[in-house]
């Protein structure tokens, strides 16, 4: 399959909305060794995403969409049991499988670490 036929979808483990947003940004500040979403830890600073991260998502050759954790789960209820946060390669039928699982965003140890893991499961997915 050709990578004009697949997208990512980025599922957070933080729920959307200014009060959510604002929360989080405190919550990593005050107490990051509690903060929930490994992704947003690795992804996201205080202001806003990091440049790094925008600049590999912007250079896939396939559209990126996000998605929050509330969001998520009422427009994919069929993925209700799925541990966040996690990246999704989803097909031109819509068809989604988990690229990157929870479990492993959470054993990054740094950005450089997801993306890393990013090359290698895309490599895996013969994406040119």
């Amino acid at each position: 399959m050709s990578a004009d036929e697949k997208s990512l979808l980025i599922v957070y483990n933080a729920d959307s909305g200014l009060f959510n947003t604002i929360a989080a940004s405190v919550h990593k500040i005050v107490s990051p060794q509690t903060y929930e979403c490994a992704l947003c830890k690795h992804t996201f600073g205080t202001t806003g995403m990091l440049a790094m991260w925008k600049s590999y998502l912007d250079m896939q050759p396939f559209p990126v969409s996000y998605s929050h954790r509330d969001e998520f789960r009422q427009d994919q209820p069929e993925w209700t049991g799925l541990a966040l946060p996690a990246i999704l390669l989803q097909d031109d039928d819509g068809e989604m499988s988990v690229l990157i699982e929870a479990e492993k965003i959470r054993a990054a140890n740094s950005l450089s670490d997801l993306i890393s893991m990013m090359e290698e499961k895309l490599a895996s997915n013969e994406i040119d």
